[in-house]
């Protein structure tokens, strides 16, 4: 409790560093819930993501395009299991419950890698670009998975009872693995945040709803999320 009322007089105190929170609820075709929430904030022309849910805390920086320059996942004990950064060309993986380390170059140098799917579409929602092709690292196996987010029109969706506009795209998998997963998403054409997703979480796992529920300050405060 203490720690939280210290989180909340920081983030009172320093509005021009904190930009805003998302707050969403995930539901499995189980019937499983679980609420996940997120907090971006500026620093130095970069972007501060943090992820929070019953799993842990993960934590991304990426540039104002959401790329991702360096990122680390903790579990409940916070402790860092999983992380990777970016320097030019070269990439740095590391695995520790998988006993996993790997160096890996890219190419093209501006290669866009987006490791928390979705949270980083922002700038490809905003953009007249009509698909981006992209990177994610497997957390398990660490491989570069080669993927592509696509436009496919606008949709009106509602939730919690009101109609929204959003711009439909879906995500696929490159190469001969695109038949075997796609995922689906609807994103606010104002600001690029994810609205709802659709789709599993990776191999093995449900398919999974996952919707808005909350904003908390204001989104504009940040530069990268305004057209």
């Amino acid at each position: 409790m203490f720690r939280y009322l210290i989180i909340f007089i920081f983030l009172f105190l320093n509005d021009s560093i904190f930009g805003f929170s998302l707050h969403y609820t995930c539901t499995t075709s189980e019937e499983e819930e679980w609420l996940v929430r997120w907090e971006f904030s500026e620093i130095e022309n970069s972007l501060k993501m943090i992820r929070n849910d019953y799993t842990g805390e993960r934590i991304f920086i990426s540039n104002s395009f959401g790329s991702i320059q360096e990122f680390f996942y903790k579990d409940i004990d916070d402790k860092i299991y999983f992380s990777g950064k970016r320097n030019g060309t070269d990439i740095e993986v590391s695995n520790s419950m998988r006993r996993r380390a790997k160096s890996k170059n890219i190419n093209p140098e501006n290669a866009y890698w987006y490791q928390p799917l979705g949270l980083c579409f922002f700038d490809f929602a905003l953009s007249g670009d009509s698909e981006r092709e992209f990177f994610f690292v497997n957390p398990e196996s660490l491989r570069l998975l080669n993927m592509t987010i696509e436009k496919e029109g606008t949709e009106f969706i509602e939730i919690d009872g009101e109609s929204r506009e959003a711009i439909y795209a879906e995500l696929r998998l490159n190469g001969i693995l695109a038949p075997f997963w796609r995922g689906r998403y609807w994103l606010c054409p104002e600001t690029g945040i994810i609205l709802r997703y659709i789709g599993t979480f990776g191999p093995g796992t449900e398919k999974t709803v996952m919707e808005i529920t909350d904003v908390i300050g204001d989104i504009e405060n940040i530069a990268f999320f305004r057209k």
